[in-house]
């Protein structure tokens, strides 16, 4: 039995991600959000390789480079001393062995092409028409 469509409650990044990978996959989505505007909220976001295999799978790689940054490691340091206890570079071993980079990206960045994914993939809403 095939899917005819499935609902989606929210149209933040959890659930536009999920609408797209559904759309993906040829399944028609419904989605419903509760504010009137979908509005700039929040800040910037740190993307590791998983996550941007996923972009990548999504297709969203393009739309979404030339707002992204590339830190040059990740670093961790004591609360009170400031000295360091962890540092990562992010350099091309780092992407070589993950397969794609670290990126840091503001949040209204990644929900608007992925907003505009979904709507580009939406397909024509049929209309009836009652009076035929």
């Amino acid at each position: 039995m095939a899917l005819s469509s499935v609902t989606i409650i929210g149209a933040g990044i959890g659930g536009l991600t999920a609408a797209l990978s559904l759309q993906k996959k040829g399944i028609p989505v419904r989605i419903y959000e509760q504010a009137s505007k979908i509005a700039e909220v929040g800040a910037g976001l740190h993307l590791s390789p998983n996550a941007i295999h996923i972009i990548c799978e999504l297709d969203l790689r393009p739309a979404l480079e030339p707002y992204d940054f590339r830190p040059a490691s990740l670093k961790t340091l004591h609360y009170k001393t400031g000295v360091p206890s962890f540092e990562l570079p992010l350099d091309e071993k780092f992407e070589k062995e993950f397969g794609t980079p670290f990126i840091d990206i503001h949040r209204a960045d990644l929900h608007a092409a992925l907003s505009n994914a979904v709507l580009a993939n939406d397909p024509p809403q049929k209309t009836t028409d009652l009076n035929c």
